[in-house]
């Protein structure tokens, strides 16, 4: 699901551009998988999100039949799972104070992202998504990683901040809040993640790298400039230039995942995933306080990379 959404993030989808065959056999190995309740084989709802995500994406991009199919199942079984305070974690619905905002923001926005395509998705499901952001908003800006915690992280406070600037409403406050947040945590000093490596908080991370330049490209402005004066040129350092690795294996292009947190359980792929997908950041997702109502089908006429923003 990740490395689909990569490709897409930059325009290549099943049907045109170079890495066609590539994508075409990522979603022909989803379909082969997924289950005929519409579920995909998670070992937990993360996985289930993510890959919903890409085959809706992919539906909007190219209105295949058979992908649009695939994807219409997909959100059909978390809209079905979906309780009614909105809240996911590891095995899926759990009760109200166990919600993870980290597992539901990937669910928040596959149903944005089926939205968009313009595939079924009831307002039931919209509306649950506000519940639980509104139960995990905490008034100084952040939100807790699960309902039930006082406490706020940098990485699920930046999910919260663009789940509720692709929802749409009345968050305007709360999203500056956000933002005034983040920028106040990141400007107190670089923590440093990752082994050895002296890399700074921002890129540290790649989790809250990819979330975080998402919802500051939103805000525009000094937030942006700001960010992504942080962010662009150190990640890009981080590519691996070497051809092999000391096993052999082919790894130029890649992101280590040892450097960042959380690379070890992701490994190369999510790594790489998520370092391509922060920096598509500039033609991936359409500014929503720029261009409030943009239709998929005007969007994909003038062929733009632009997409999710409906």
């Amino acid at each position: 699901g990740l490395a689909l959404l990569a490709f897409l993030g930059a325009g290549f989808t099943h049907t045109k551009g170079r890495f066609k065959t590539t994508v075409a056999k990522g979603l022909a190995w989803l379909k082969a998988n997924q289950k005929p309740n519409g579920s995909f084989p998670w070992k937990t709802f993360y996985e289930q999100g993510i890959a919903t995500m890409a085959v809706c994406e992919a539906y909007g991009l190219t209105q295949s039949p058979p992908v649009g199919r695939m994807a219409q199942k997909a959100i059909d079984y978390v809209v079905q799972v979906q309780p009614e305070h909105g809240g996911f974690r590891y095995g899926g619905a759990v009760p109200k104070n166990e919600g993870d905002m980290s597992v539901t923001g990937w669910q928040i926005m596959a149903i944005k992202s089926a939205i968009c395509a313009e595939l079924r998705v009831p307002q039931e499901a919209v509306e649950r998504s506000r519940i639980f952001l509104k139960n995990t908003y905490r008034d100084y800006g952040g939100s807790s990683y699960l309902v039930g915690h006082k406490g706020t992280g940098m990485a699920v406070s930046a999910i919260g901040m663009l789940c509720r600037q692709f929802l749409g409403g009345d968050y305007d406050a709360e999203i500056r809040a956000a933002a005034d947040f983040l920028r106040q945590r990141e400007l107190k000093g670089n923590k440093r993640i990752g082994p050895g490596t002296g890399k700074d908080h921002l890129v540290g991370d790649l989790y809250y790298t990819y979330y975080s330049v998402l919802a500051m490209f939103q805000m525009g402005g000094e937030y942006w400039n700001e960010w992504n004066q942080r962010f662009r040129d150190p990640l890009v350092k981080c590519q691996v230039h070497q051809m092999f690795d000391n096993r052999g294996r082919f790894i130029r292009g890649s992101w280590d995942p040892k450097n960042h947190q959380w690379g070890r359980r992701g490994g190369r792929v999510y790594a790489t995933a998520m370092a391509i997908l922060s920096l598509e950041v500039y033609y991936r997702f359409l500014p929503v306080y720029r261009m409030s109502s943009v239709s998929y089908t005007h969007l994909r006429a003038h062929e733009t990379k632009h997409d999710l923003v409906c």
